[in-house]
């Protein structure tokens, strides 16, 4: 354990802000190292030195110096609302030119489409079918035509 890490750990370890395993490892050197006894013993003095003082009493015009201060510091922030209107028209315009753009174009109704993928269907099957065998009687079947058997 390097007496650095142990000092930079004093002052939390005076206040019970240390972790357990921290708390200890503090605890075992400051018991070998005469010198961190010492800056351990200094920091418990200095912290009951410390709480035994009352906190002051700002004066009566603290608080107009602190605001005026603080006022003479910041620079006034520039009103975002002209650029907070103008995205916000962007984007209704956007929205409705896309809804125009989606009605504006004629859809199919849905029974033509219906109508097309039947045909479709239909045209596909007709022609698996005139490049196939019956399974029954082998011979090549005819779309459109009827198949008498002898």
């Amino acid at each position: 354990m390097h007496c650095k890490w142990v000092e930079a750990r004093l002052s939390a370890y005076v206040d019970g802000e240390l972790v357990p395993h921290e708390r200890l490892m503090v605890r075992r050197h400051v018991a070998d190292c005469v010198l961190c006894a010492q800056e351990l013993s200094d920091a418990e003095s200095l912290k009951r030195l410390l709480s035994g003082l009352e906190a002051p009493e700002p004066d009566a015009e603290f608080e107009d110096r602190l605001m005026r201060a603080v006022r003479a510091q910041t620079k006034p922030v520039p009103s975002r609302r002209p650029l907070v209107a103008f995205v916000s028209a962007l984007a209704v315009g956007v929205i409705a030119a896309a809804v125009f753009l989606q009605h504006s174009q004629a859809p199919r109704p849905s029974a033509i489409a219906e109508r097309e993928s039947s045909i479709a269907f239909e045209v596909l099957r007709d022609q698996v079918y005139s490049h196939s065998t019956d399974p029954g009687l082998g011979s090549p079947v005819l779309v459109g035509l009827t198949h008498e058997t002898p």
